[in-house]
């Protein structure tokens, strides 16, 4: 059986996603077994959490990552969907993953307090922490897996929607 779900939100007054994720992972892994990460911009379905929760439970993984699918405003050219540069990760359902990201990931506490691995706040104007953080971690031995189910959606907006854009975020994602 999955277990019930809390929430609680947490206001941290350093500017910088690695400080805002720090502070709510060291609240989490005082006062829960499991906490998930999911960007500001993006809407789970009812089911994510739970989707989340059933694989890593039955694997018992240190992490679950899952499926961002965009959602591209009218009128946007079919060019910019079909180059595929934003859409997520995808993977054969419940298997075990080299990568993960904060868009939509579940995380085992205990793991995270045997190795106390955080968000690099070096990083807080660059972005690229939590790539930085995975990585720390597969290095320390965590497992992840793939959760096709636990499903967020991505509103991508319209000011995005243009070649330039994409070369500037493909340009930051390369010095990451």
């Amino acid at each position: 059986p999955v277990p019930a779900v809390r929430m609680t939100y947490l206001i941290e007054p350093q500017p910088g996603i690695p400080f805002a994720r720090n502070q709510g992972m060291r609240h989490a892994l005082a006062n829960t077994d499991y906490f998930a990460f999911i960007d500001d911009d993006e809407y789970p379905t009812p089911s994510w959490i739970r989707s989340l929760l059933a694989v890593a439970i039955e694997f018992y993984s240190d992490a679950v990552q899952g499926p961002v699918v965009p959602i591209y405003p009218d009128g946007t050219p079919g060019w910019i969907q079909s180059s595929r540069v934003f859409e997520g990760w995808r993977y054969t359902d419940r298997s075990h993953i080299g990568e993960a990201a904060t868009n939509n990931v579940l995380l085992r506490s205990d793991f995270l307090r045997r190795h106390p691995i955080e968000f690099d706040v070096r990083m807080q104007a660059s972005g690229g922490s939590d790539y930085r953080f995975f990585r720390q971690c597969i290095g320390a031995g965590m497992v992840i897996n793939w959760s096709s189910k636990a499903i967020v959606f991505e509103d991508i907006p319209r000011s995005r929607t243009s070649l330039g854009w994409m070369v500037r975020r493909q340009i930051r994602l390369g010095n990451t």
